[in-house]
């Protein structure tokens, strides 16, 4: 009985792990410049709530490439730079 009730346990955590997998989306990209960065190139991921924007995430490259954000529920902004070191 008790091996019974520990498989229960491990299956009622993957349907919970499966719910909040199922709510969550992937932003992808490839940021690209038309010249030679000076500097690195940013792309930022941002939300918003009841404060005001925040940051949730950002990626960081030397040179233009892949990025990707794993994002919940809700509206995000996305936003992109070249820094000018």
């Amino acid at each position: 009985m008790l091996v019974t009730l520990a498989g229960c346990s491990t299956i009622f955590a993957v349907r919970e792990q499966q719910r909040r997998a199922d709510q969550l989306a992937v932003i992808s990209g490839a940021v690209t410049t038309d010249y030679t960065a000076r500097g690195p190139l940013i792309v930022a991921l941002a939300a918003k709530d009841e404060h005001g924007p925040y940051l949730v995430d950002h990626f960081v490259a030397e040179k233009g490439g892949p990025w990707f954000f794993g994002v919940g529920p809700g509206a995000s902004l996305l936003s992109s730079s070249a820094s000018a070191m």
